[in-house]
């Protein structure tokens, strides 16, 4: 479903007009949380959530600000992976703790292979990654706020309800984030 659509339903399922931006604020913080929940123990679901975006690399940081990503308990951080946009070059990418771009252990030093770290604002590559490149591909898990309006937006398949009732009862005032173990149907 679009983004548009999505608020579209929401608004009408709580009986409200012309608030799209808090709706779209509500429906943000429902989805965030709620997807959250359930990858927070199978890391390997974020595959169907990511977006794949072309990252600026000066001097081996590439700039994450602007583009609002959920954090994930890997390394990866929010950045799944990272490609190199050259379809001939093999280099092969690998989250790792920030620490790690700092060491000078030899695993930092393999040929065609390069650690990344991530901060809410920026990747920084370890010093494997040539000065000279500039871009790089990166498959990202962004919040529901990085996506436009006629964007198809991924919802969990089962879990869309909750996701849209959630949304629905902040939108009305009511208590809507609450831990999916825990939670009782709306009423």
């Amino acid at each position: 479903m679009k983004k548009k659509e999505l608020i579209q339903l929401i608004m009408d399922a709580a009986g409200v007009r012309s608030v799209d931006r808090t709706t779209a604020l509500h429906l943000n913080n429902s989805f965030n949380t709620t997807v959250g929940q359930l990858f927070v123990r199978d890391q390997g679901q974020w595959a169907f959530y990511r977006k794949r975006i072309t990252l600026a690399v000066t001097e081996r940081v590439a700039s994450l600000e602007g583009i609002p990503i959920i954090q994930t308990r890997t390394n990866a951080n929010g950045v799944l992976s990272v490609y190199p946009t050259a379809s001939d070059d093999k280099t092969v990418f690998y989250p790792a703790p920030y620490y790690l771009m700092r060491s000078s252990a030899d695993v930092t030093k393999l040929s065609g292979v390069v650690y990344y770290s991530v901060t809410p604002d920026e990747v920084t590559f370890s010093t494997s990654l040539p000065k000279e490149v500039t871009e790089l591909y990166a498959d990202i898990v962004p919040e529901l706020q990085y996506y436009e309006d006629d964007d198809e937006i991924p919802l969990p398949t089962g879990i869309a309800q909750v996701i849209i009732d959630q949304a629905v009862q902040a939108l009305k005032g009511n208590i809507a984030h609450q831990p999916i173990i825990n939670r009782r149907p709306v009423q």
